[in-house]
C-alpha cells in the first residue's frame, strides 16, 4: 500500500511512479489530547535525568560529601540540559 499524505484535495492526482492516491488526510489543529500525549512524554524523558540528578546529589552529599556529590551528578544535570534544546522551542513561545 502506499500513501501519500497532502493538505489540498484538489491535488488527488494520479502519480505513475507512486501508483494511484488510497487517501489524503487533512490538516487539523492541535488539540489538547495531543498536546499531551506528544509533550508529557517528551517532558517526563527530559525530566527524569534532572530528578536522578537530584537524587544522586543529596545522597552522595550525605554520604560522601559534597565534591563527591558535584563530581557524581554533573553528568545527570548535563544530559537534561541536552535535552532540553530541543524541548525549549516547543515550550516557549518565540516571536516569529
Amino acid at each position: 500500500m502506499i500513501f501519500q499524505f497532502k493538505a489540498d484535495p484538489k491535488l488527488d492526482t494520479v502519480d505513475e511512479n507512486l501508483g494511484p492516491v488510497i487517501h489524503s488526510y487533512q490538516d487539523r489543529p492541535l488539540g489538547w489530547g495531543d498536546l499531551f500525549t506528544t509533550f508529557a512524554p517528551a517532558i517526563l524523558f527530559t525530566m527524569a535525568p534532572l530528578a536522578y540528578g537530584l537524587y544522586r546529589y543529596r545522597y552522595d552529599y550525605l554520604r560522601h560529601g559534597p565534591i563527591a556529590a558535584r563530581t557524581w551528578s554533573w553528568p545527570w544535570f548535563a544530559l537534561t540540559a541536552v535535552a532540553l534544546i530541543p524541548l525549549l522551542p516547543c515550550i516557549v513561545d518565540l516571536p516569529s
